[in-house]
């Protein structure tokens, strides 16, 4: 009879085990699902940060170019300007 007793609390105690794993194997496959929806999320904003990049240095490129052109007419300007003042005088 002890041993039947003991048997019996055995196997409870595999059963809450058995239970036990159930649920870990659930919060798991939950966790895995999460991980594979924050790579899918990563990728996104990876591609969203990359264009960016992209569009950034067109426009940095662009106020270069556009910085050169207007000091270039500025110097062009004032050398007019000078000529125009020495035919005057």
């Amino acid at each position: 009879m002890e041993e039947q007793n003991k048997l019996d609390q055995v196997l409870d105690a595999v059963k809450e085990l058995s239970t036990k794993v159930s649920s870990l194997q659930v919060d798991m496959t939950e966790v895995k699902d999460k991980v594979t929806s924050l790579d899918g999320r990563m990728d996104m904003l990876s591609d969203k940060i990359e264009d960016m990049d992209k569009t950034l240095k067109k426009l940095d490129k662009r106020d270069f170019d556009d910085s050169n052109a207007t000091s270039k007419s500025i110097i062009d300007l004032t050398k007019r300007v000078e000529k125009l003042e020495k035919q005057a005088a």
